[in-house]
């Protein structure tokens, strides 16, 4: 284990833009600053000692017009890298309901350029692998919620469309080390960014979002969203291990502002009881980093500081990001935000690499060493493996020492047969022999007279037991013969098979087709939703009530098109479908580019060839060798196929991540479709 250093909590305040009654406020970039300035009340009196600026310092300042990108650059790309690296990693995001928390970690769901950190920091994982090809990945996810203080695991593919109640509910144990586990909680495996960002929308859709007077979609619950990278290099026997917590906190209120009840008052004493314990947490760990004697931190109050007590006082680099809004209303609340980021401010982590030695690889390599040390223990011996058995002349030069050894009277005699253990176990079995030649030749003729009795009678056993081993012999050359015939069938269709998955790869051929490219070209790919759209999703409910489309008028196809020209979103659907046409534009003339940089290499081989063999023929009239002289015009072309060689490699490489943006694409569309017709569905039917 890698020595210990110290690290604080980074914290960034993070402004919702609103468009009126706004708070006032002074933000300075340089040094991390904002000035909230609450006007006096008139109505206190004439003495009025009301405290009218309040002033807090960020490690950095997302300001209403800060985009998502800059916001992944800033916040979270340092920590993602720092857990590929085997570092542990936490980014959670704090604020009142409706100050865009789940927007920040999450994004939004209608607009690609609207991806939160969570899909961002999948995009990063997947492309930095491909750029440490010195290490051995593999990557699992899980994504717990804790709604009303009980976990639940969203990433349970049995329970995708049921209600959240039914989700398995995740059991928080701790063993004697305090470290926590979570039963019930899936890892699932993902090989690829595609797989990854499915398994969040599926966790996506099975959050628990609820409508609020402070926000119309709600996140009621605490989500965290955790990758467990493990990481090897080849051929050593230490895996680092580490884990990336995305946090989304659900949003506190003033019960007092908001006047809510019923189940959604239920959840506010929930989720605001939870915040509490959080703040304790932070309150503990503030007087234990001032030097004050406190010894307890009350982890243990709630199931959300429980998951998180490594992110919080332990071994993690920590990220937080203070959302606030800077309407005048709520000006108390983003003061009360800004003070809880401060406090967490003053809590340091101890934060390590995440090495250990991995048992199983220590076994094979032990295992491997033992085979290595038994060989040359043989070798050593003269137990030669290689070689294999002493031929018929080792064996009878072997057998004449020892006759002449056991018939020399002699005292002088002397017998020597080498060092080679194979030679010294035939010394030994000549000598076997000779001590019992009489016995063995009884033996033989014992059992030659009888084998001539018995073939005499007709019934020898030796040849029936001949006869026995041919027809086994046949039968298993018969099963090699079904098994072989069998796997060739199986590798022909698998072959099949791959030529239609070579879109995984990316192959790239003589052309720039659907299947060449990894890439529909047509103008209608599968997710988006076309000009058509209300013939597909009309179509898509034939088998629907057609009595409940009446106040629709008879046509679906009308009833549609009223409906999608008033749809909230569909600016936004336009944008998306726009930008993977664009996305597919920029992947074609990719692929065309790379194409023609293969072709042009394939031509330069060809034109070098071509001067080889002009050059043989030249020394071959002039009787001259040219071998050793240097060709410029082949060097010029040498130099050309390396340059068509690194502009080849860099189409591929950036087509290979457009095809990660275009999958993405795919998928928010597909969800919004999905959303439309689940819209047009509910206004039909209702």
């Amino acid at each position: 284990m890698a020595d210990a250093f110290e690290s604080r909590i980074d914290i960034f305040l993070r402004m919702r833009p609103i468009e009126k009654n706004l708070a006032s406020y002074e933000v300075d970039h340089d040094d991390g600053r904002v000035n909230w300035v609450v006007p006096r009340q008139a109505a206190i009196g004439i003495v009025n000692h009301q405290r009218e600026r309040y002033s807090f310092t960020f490690n950095g300042i997302l300001d209403t017009d800060c985009k998502q990108d800059l916001v992944f650059e800033t916040v979270a790309r340092k920590v993602v890298l720092g857990a590929l690296d085997g570092f542990n990693g936490t980014i959670f995001a704090y604020g009142q309901t409706g100050s865009g928390k789940t927007y920040t970690i999450t994004g939004g769901t209608e607009r690609y350029v609207d991806r939160g950190i969570i899909p961002r920091a999948i995009s990063l994982i997947y492309s930095e692998l491909a750029n440490r090809s010195d290490n051995c990945f593999s990557i699992h996810f899980s994504y717990m919620e804790i709604y009303n203080e009980t976990g639940y695991d969203l990433l349970n593919p049995d329970h995708e469309t049921k209600s959240l109640e039914d989700l398995p509910k995740v059991v928080l144990l701790e063993d004697d080390d305090t470290r926590i586990h979570l039963r019930n909680l899936s890892a699932h495996l993902a090989m690829n960014e595609e797989e990854a960002l499915n398994l969040l929308f599926m966790g996506d859709t099975n959050r628990m979002i609820s409508s609020t007077p402070m926000n119309m979609a709600s996140s009621r619950s605490h989500c965290i969203f955790t990758a467990c990278i493990e990481a090897r290099k080849t051929g050593e026997d230490v895996v680092r291990k580490s884990k990336l917590h995305l946090v989304d906190l659900a949003g506190s209120e003033r019960v007092s502002k908001t006047g809510v009840d019923g189940q959604i008052l239920r959840e506010a004493k929930y989720i605001n009881l939870s915040l509490h314990f959080l703040e304790q947490v932070i309150i503990a760990l503030q007087e234990k980093s001032q030097g004050k004697s406190r010894t307890h931190i009350p982890y243990r109050n709630s199931m959300m500081t429980s998951v998180l007590r490594d992110s919080i006082g332990g071994n993690c680099r920590t990220v937080m990001i203070a959302n606030v809004s800077i309407a005048q209303e709520q000006l108390e609340e983003t003061i009360s935000t800004c003070r809880f980021a401060q406090r967490v401010a003053m809590v340091s982590n101890q934060v390590m690499l995440n090495e250990e030695v991995d048992p199983n690889i220590v076994i094979k390599r032990l295992k491997q060493e033992v085979k290595d040390l038994k060989a040359e223990v043989m070798f050593l011996r003269g137990e030669d493996v290689d070689r294999g058995p002493l031929t018929d002349r080792e064996i009878a030069m072997v057998k004449n020492q020892v006759n002449a050894y056991v018939y020399d009277l002699s005292p002088e005699a002397s017998f020597n047969c080498g060092g080679n253990m194979l030679h010294i176990r035939a010394a030994f079995q000549a000598f076997k022999e000779l001590a019992t030649a009489g016995v063995a030749a009884k033996r033989c003729s014992n059992l030659q007279s009888s084998g001539a009795h018995m073939e005499m009678s007709g019934g020898s056993p030796l040849h029936e037991t001949i006869q026995n081993l041919n027809c086994q012999l046949q039968q298993r050359e018969n099963e090699i013969n079904i098994l072989v015939s069998f796997i060739r069938k199986r590798e022909a269709g698998i072959t099949r098979a791959n030529a239609w998955t070579q879109v995984d790869s990316i192959q790239l051929s003589g052309r720039t087709d659907s299947r060449d490219s990894g890439f529909t070209l047509d103008g209608t790919e599968d997710g988006m939703i076309p000009s058509n759209t209300s013939s597909r999703v009309a179509s898509s409910m034939d088998s629907r009530d057609n009595s409940s489309l009446s106040s629709f008028g008879s046509d679906r196809r009308q009833a549609f098109d009223l409906f999608w020209r008033n749809y909230p979103s569909m600016d936004a659907i336009e944008e998306n479908k726009a930008l993977l046409r664009k996305k597919y534009g920029e992947a074609k003339l990719l692929g065309e580019g790379a194409n023609k940089a293969r072709e042009m290499i394939n031509g330069l081989k060809v034109k070098i060839e071509k001067r080889r063999v002009e050059r043989a023929m030249e020394d071959l009239v002039h009787g001259k060798t040219s071998i050793l002289h240097v060709d410029v015009e082949e060097d010029n072309l040498i130099l050309q196929i390396e340059n068509e060689k690194k502009t080849y490699k860099d189409g591929f490489s950036k087509l290979r991540d457009l095809k990660r943006e275009i999958e993405h694409l795919h998928l928010i569309l597909e969800q919004s479709r999905s959303k439309v017709q689940a819209s047009f569905l509910s206004i039909t039917l209702f």
